[in-house]
């Protein structure tokens, strides 16, 4: 686990306990997903280690930056978390936190998120197939996200939060290539 994961976990849990408590999970998933993607902007890094600039600032204008982006509600508990963060020199850590949080959602709401590339598309039939397989797996709803990677060469590689299904031509040809260096290694 990373060391933003570390530091982003207690923030993402608390924020996600007060939008359950709130009824604000779909509000709060947006405007953290928004915030997120200002918080990776290098300009706002630049700002953010700025001792010149202070640490309300950076909230305000990642405030201002949302709202003329028109990212949905932006309500005073979203508001102050981001204060927060700004106080404790957390803003960097958003993308972190926003995952995460997604992740607590995704737990609470019992559902998992797929991301499946493949060198080919799948029909409509392996689809729903895959999607019944995946959600017996894991025994939760599965959203499926499908991309086309022509490095796979054939078959496909899935992706469900930290869990890694890898049945592409490229992954087999890789792991028989690490089999045979290990071999090659220990012989010599």
């Amino acid at each position: 686990m990373s060391e933003n994961n570390v530091i982003a976990r207690p923030y993402a849990r608390a924020a996600f306990q007060f939008a359950v408590a709130n009824q604000q999970l779909s509000a709060w998933v947006e405007q953290l997903q928004v915030m997120a993607e200002i918080a990776k902007d290098a300009r706002i890094a630049i700002l953010v280690k700025a001792p010149q600039v202070s640490d309300d600032s950076v909230a305000e204008l990642i405030v201002d930056i949302c709202k003329t982006q028109g990212a949905g509600s932006f309500n005073q508990g979203i508001e102050n978390f981001l204060k927060l963060l700004a106080e404790n020199h957390r803003i960097l850590v958003l993308p972190n936190i926003a995952q995460l949080f997604e992740k607590f959602r995704a737990d609470h709401e019992q559902f998992v998120d797929v991301q499946v590339s493949s060198c080919y598309p799948f029909t409509d039939e392996q689809k729903i197939r895959l999607q019944s397989v995946l959600e017996k797996r894991f025994s939760k709803r599965a959203s499926l996200h499908f991309s086309e990677d022509p490095s796979l060469i054939g078959g496909a590689r899935i992706r469900a939060g930290d869990t890694v299904i890898d049945g592409s031509v490229r992954g087999k040809l890789n792991r028989l290539a690490n089999h045979l260096n290990m071999k090659e290694t220990l012989w010599h």
